[in-house]
């Protein structure tokens, strides 16, 4: 199938037409004449990668990775850099003039911490067969298959130096990997390296009904990288696919790593959410806590482990974090007796359960929320909207839903004060924002 694409859809991939169908390639650039190989297809839309590349874009430029083309993961991955963020950045500029006619002047320039490689410390990888040899891989786009992720560019490099050996002892004891229904084995590999240690934490998922091979691998691969802390494997049913579910069968070494956030260290276990670019959350998270500025109280709704919390608390007098993750609600309970941190109070509940009473005594407070990816509930926008909260500071990691998130709030008597975009995700089509709203 041979086509010109016309621009980049909503995750960063090319876009063209094959008749009435709409064709969307991997890492192709607006401009460019490709020969697409399709990996699946709908009624009205065929998702695909290059076979071959006929004319290429004047932005398209070198890069460091081995697996264009193959890898769907990284949609602008050959793309200039100032062409990426000028794309992300009228990305949030058109969502915001679905919001509100004026909001898109409130819109700061891009904030772009971090180089476009080497800036991931978190991975998931899947066990496969490729080529009849053994990798650790991604899926792609649109299917079950798995390319090789072997010296993939955007990871630290020695978080990736851990998956190449993860993957090599593996071949080399000739263990067995999950390839589809009835052919158990081992599934997934995830690895957590701190930025501020360098040491990793490695987890190991099986389906095997007999879990001595992971074990195996989890030893022989601790014993072999210095930089592992500690590694541990999971055993799930073979019809299980949440990547850390399962039941915990063996462990070696910590049980967690130490990672530093605005000068606020923090502990992680092997199933904590954290900040997958900690350097690019550092900025983001510091214009968060600029814009809450400082005060008698605040809100943290959706804490986690306390990115925001720790250094919320030594600028307001008291500070209500809410977490409904028990483990991270413990893990941030265990912070309040340290010095300066005596006026933190952690509530292990959904928000939307702890807000009511919260808002009773919060007039003139600041909310700060870090919702998941799909925002905020609409019962949570209903009662933050109808506070008397002087300020909310939004940060969204996905900022479709702003269009959901933001009319009632603004409805509800809040003004836009400012969006300040941030690349999160270099290479890729994702973009995240911090939003401030201020009380009229």
């Amino acid at each position: 199938m041979e086509l010109t694409i016309e621009d980049l859809n909503e995750d960063g991939r090319g876009r063209g037409h094959a008749g009435r169908k709409a064709v969307l390639v991997s890492q192709a650039l607006p401009g460019e004449r490709v020969v697409v190989h399709p990996d699946f297809g709908t009624r009205g839309t065929v998702q695909g990668r290059v076979a071959r590349l006929i004319e290429s874009s004047p932005m398209r430029v070198q890069h460091p990775c081995a697996h264009e083309f193959h890898c769907t993961g990284c949609a602008l991955l050959a793309a200039q850099r100032g062409f990426e963020l000028e794309w992300k950045q009228q990305k949030l500029q058109a969502l915001l003039q679905h919001i509100a006619a004026d909001s898109a002047a409130c819109l700061r320039p891009m904030l772009a911490p971090t180089t476009p490689f080497h800036y991931r410390h978190y991975a998931k990888q899947v066990f496969a067969f490729v080529g009849g040899r053994i990798v650790l891989g991604s899926y792609v786009a649109g299917s079950h298959q798995v390319t090789d992720n072997r010296g993939c560019p955007v990871h630290a490099q020695r978080l990736q130096l851990t998956l190449d050996g993860i993957a090599d002892c593996t071949a080399r004891l000739r263990l067995r990997v999950h390839a589809g229904e009835g052919r158990e084995g081992l599934r997934y590999a995830i690895v957590r390296q701190s930025r501020a240690e360098g040491v990793s934490l490695v987890v190991l998922v099986t389906d095997a009904q007999d879990p001595a091979e992971a074990i195996t691998l989890a030893q022989t691969v601790q014993a072999s990288d210095s930089t592992i802390a500690g590694i541990h494997v999971l055993q799930q049913s073979a019809t299980g696919n949440a990547l850390l579910g399962g039941t915990p069968v063996f462990s070696l070494g910590a049980d967690e790593l130490r990672e530093e956030l605005l000068g606020e260290s923090h502990a992680i276990g092997p199933k904590d959410f954290f900040q997958v670019n900690p350097v690019a959350a550092e900025a983001m998270f510091a214009c968060a806590l600029e814009a809450a500025g400082h005060g008698a109280m605040a809100l943290d709704l959706y804490a986690g482990v306390g990115a925001m919390s720790l250094p919320l608390a030594r600028r307001f007098q008291r500070v209500h974090a809410v977490e409904s993750n028990p483990d991270a609600a413990a893990r941030l309970q265990t912070r309040c007796s340290e010095p300066g941190l005596g006026g933190l109070q952690v509530h292990a509940v959904r928000v939307e359960d702890a807000l009511p009473r919260l808002l009773a005594t919060a007039d003139g407070a600041v909310a700060v929320c870090d919702p998941p990816r799909k925002g905020l509930q609409q019962e949570v926008t209903a009662a933050l909207a109808a506070s008397g909260l002087a300020r909310i500071v939004l940060l969204a990691c996905d900022p479709t839903a702003l269009l959901r998130d933001l009319p009632p709030l603004l409805a509800g008597g809040f003004r836009l004060d400012f969006v300040q975009g941030v690349d999160q995700f270099p290479r890729t089509g994702h973009v995240e924002a911090v939003v401030g709203l201020e009380r009229v």
